[in-house]
């Protein structure tokens, strides 16, 4: 029953339910909603004595609206508890599917043979800092949607012992890049697929169209891309219009003599990024000074007499160089560091043998091209780029014929021209031969027929247009670097004077006479 307050009118149970019911079909609701609503308005005994203060119709629908919307919540909250009921269902099938199949799969370590057109990343490197601006990134990516990465060594590659042959710059594009590391695969697949074309084509189905994988393979445990690389070849193009005119044959020349000055092995520390040298006393020079009636020790000479006004002349003429060093190396043009220290840095750390470096006359379509490849071990930073930028000021007559020499010794210290990245290719790259699972040794990382394919079609139909796109393009980087009054005229400008390299010259061809002295080595 229902109290109503005003009138003291008491509605039976018939006259009740005759008023709800009635209400509930105008409503257009249903008898199990008209059910639910009085359970809960009964349940919550607000529907028992309760006190209204508005006319009786008015006030009863209220009340029944309240609990139907009261109803409707429970309903939202039961299929909110369904559906996460499903989806627990569904991740429990994929777990039994998964512990079903974990007998086939297991963690494998394998070489992944790729290339890529580097136009549009910024480098091979991952940077977290740009999710999807480099190419490993976009390779991780892919690797993960394709099952061969588990969700808890996705975003850490350190966990899959991740190790590249080599990183390339922005803009550098790759056909020979291999990437080590420790995938999901099934059991006795790679033994019968070498390649491993199944996952090949798996993993591209994530990848852009201007990165490919060209084959999975099988590899020990304890390879590494990173240390077992043995020789990296990479090849730069440059316009063949650039040595134009009538004097294009000897430019030409004069190009291939200052490569192949490269050669062999020699302190690069010039053709690198910039780095701050140690400062520390020339042994060297103070054993030029003893030679020449210096003292042994800085009191006196070897008979305790006083330092000859011939050899103060000589200490005061060394600082007053190496105040002028110092000078010209906050400019930031070339110098000769007369303090040379040859247990410095230099000599330490920036030696590199480089193999081979020539270059050869091509086509791309219509276009004439040169194409210089170059070989070593390994390269340090822009160091192609910068040496390749040394051998064209050279041809183009910014530079005199015997610069390489100078700049390659290691007392010099200059700022050396740095060509584009767009147009140099990683083509190559060979390995040592590790030990397969029987023991036996000799077997080397080598592109199989399919493998072979893949890079070919990369090459073909997308990175030589590339390449072919920035050598003829009007106002590009490479016009802009190489073109008459360009930025490799003003580089040679501003860091290699024709003074200061004539006067670097001049304290090789010093240097050489000393080093070839009797007791040059004392």
């Amino acid at each position: 029953r229902i109290r109503l307050a005003g009138d003291d009118a008491v509605l039976g149970e018939e006259a009740e339910r005759r008023t709800l019911c009635g209400r509930m079909a105008a409503a257009g609701g249903s008898a199990i909603s008209f059910c639910s609503a009085l359970t809960i308005m009964l349940s919550t005994g607000a529907a028992r004595h309760a006190t209204w203060q508005q006319p009786r119709p008015h006030r009863l629908w209220r009340r029944w609206t309240c609990a139907r919307r009261l109803d409707g919540g429970r309903g939202a909250r039961l299929a909110v508890a369904q559906q996460q009921q499903g989806e627990r269902q569904r991740a429990q099938v994929e777990q039994a599917r998964r512990r079903a199949d974990s007998d086939d799969v297991h963690k494998k370590k394998v070489a992944i043979r790729l290339g890529y057109v580097g136009t549009g990343y910024r480098g091979l490197q991952v940077n977290r800092q740009c999710p999807g601006e480099t190419v490993e990134d976009v390779l991780e990516t892919a690797l993960f949607k394709a099952g061969m990465i588990r969700e808890s060594n996705y975003k850490d590659l350190s966990k899959i012992k991740w190790a590249r042959s080599s990183r390339t710059d922005k803009g550098v594009h790759s056909l020979a890049t291999v990437i080590s590391c420790k995938l999901e695969v099934k059991r006795g697949v790679l033994e019968s697929d070498p390649e491993g074309q199944a996952f090949v084509h798996r993993v591209n189905d994530h990848l852009p169209q201007d990165v490919r994988v060209f084959s999975i393979s099988r590899t020990n445990k304890g390879f590494s891309a990173q240390t077992q690389c043995e020789e990296r070849t990479y090849d730069y193009f440059l316009p063949r219009a650039a040595f134009g005119g009538e004097h294009a044959q000897e430019r030409l020349e004069k190009f291939g003599r200052a490569l192949r000055q490269f050669e062999g092995v020699h302190s690069f520390h010039n053709f690198t990024k910039r780095k701050i040298y140690q400062k520390a006393a020339d042994e060297r020079s103070a054993r030029l000074l003893k030679r020449r009636g210096g003292t042994r020790s800085g009191s006196g000479s070897a008979s305790g007499q006083e330092v000859e006004p011939k050899d103060e002349r000589l200490c005061a003429a060394k600082s007053r160089r190496v105040e002028e060093s110092r000078l010209a190396e906050e400019a930031g043009i070339i110098y000769w560091q007369h303090d040379f220290n040859p247990n410095d840095r230099v000599v330490q750390e920036f030696y590199r043998k480089v193999h081979r470096f020539g270059y050869a006359e091509e086509t791309i379509g219509s276009t004439r091209v040169i194409r210089v490849t170059v070989a070593a071990g390994s390269f340090m930073y822009h160091q192609i780029r910068k040496m390749i930028g040394t051998a064209c000021a050279i041809a183009l007559g910014h530079l005199p014929d015997d610069m390489v020499p100078v700049l390659l010794a290691a007392p010099c210290r200059a700022i050396t021209p740095l060509a584009p990245g767009e147009p140099l290719v990683l083509s190559a790259a060979e390995f040592n031969a590790f030990r397969t699972g029987d023991g036996s040794v000799g077997q080397r990382l080598v592109l199989g027929p399919s493998a072979e394919e893949n890079l070919r079609q990369l090459e073909n139909e997308q990175i030589l247009p590339e390449i072919k796109r920035l050598l003829t393009q009007e106002d590009g980087s490479m016009d802009y670097w190489i073109g008459s009054g360009g930025n490799l005229a003003e580089q040679i400008g501003n860091h290699l004077p024709r003074r200061e390299v004539e006067e670097a010259i001049r304290w090789h061809r010093e240097w050489q006479a000393d080093a070839r002295a009797p007791d040059a080595n004392v």
